[in-house]
């Protein structure tokens, strides 16, 4: 791969301190910065990995002193019909082209990182959280990738706090077939159905059964997320309406 070029250099203008000998300047506004550097290049970054040929890898002097942890709450590999482009793309709004664009790009990424340190994230679970993030965190740092709900609940003692319970309030944007797959709504109810605890989901839409959902009040997807808040109060006090005394 040749080196990328180099940016074009960055020139700025200020007002100018004078020297500390000299006078004090008359009152006057100063300049304000300016600067001729350009704007960010906002192409996808996705696509552009299908080129990619090698990976420069030096790992920094500090790695080892310290563990690493990735907190994620999917299990979704880099690659794959359950990997990072083909589940989470579509629901950023990816077209069924774009999807495979960034699933070719993603198989291209996987074997040169393997190339270059061994490690295979195509099959690896959780390696496709956050569009890959983890992945190459584990991959280049080392990093062990954990679920993001075991990390929480250990730091906040969930398994206590569930256990002095007498009801659990849970809820996400979209509870679907994902929530059951390592997502924090998912484990909430599952840990309070497993402790005999009476669980309550509030989503803003649902696929599965089980939860009361925005649509339930109003069906216009765009109206929902736009009084999200008034319509989730409204939920919570018709489903709390309908409790026993």
């Amino acid at each position: 791969m040749p080196p990328p070029a180099s940016p074009p250099a960055c020139s700025s203008a200020s007002a100018a301190a004078p020297p500390p000998t000299a006078a004090p300047a008359p009152s006057a506004p100063s300049a304000p910065a300016s600067s001729t550097c350009p704007a960010p290049n906002s192409r996808p970054a996705g696509p552009l990995l299908a080129g990619l040929e090698r990976v420069d890898w030096r790992p920094p002097g500090w790695l080892g002193s310290f563990p690493i942890v990735v907190a994620t709450d999917v299990r979704s590999p880099l690659c794959g019909p359950e990997g990072a482009a083909r589940v989470f793309a579509p629901q950023k709004g990816a077209s069924p082209a774009e999807v495979a664009l960034l699933e070719e790009a993603l198989e291209r990424f996987a074997a040169v990182v393997r190339r270059a340190t061994g490690v295979d994230l195509r099959d690896l679970p959780g390696a496709g959280a956050a569009g890959g993030l983890a992945g190459g965190l584990h991959a280049f740092l080392g990093a062990a990738i954990q679920s993001g709900f075991d990390v929480v609940a250990r730091v906040t003692r969930f398994a206590e706090r569930l256990a002095a319970a007498d009801l659990v309030i849970t809820g996400e944007g979209s509870y679907d077939a994902q929530s059951l797959a390592g997502k924090v709504t998912g484990r909430v109810a599952e840990a309070a159905r497993a402790a005999g605890k009476p669980v309550v989901i509030f989503a803003g839409r649902a696929g599965l059964p089980g939860a009361r959902t925005l649509a339930d009040l109003e069906p216009d997807p765009a109206r929902a997320m736009e009084h999200a808040a008034r319509l989730l109060r409204q939920l919570a006090a018709r489903w709390a309406a309908e409790q026993p005394a």
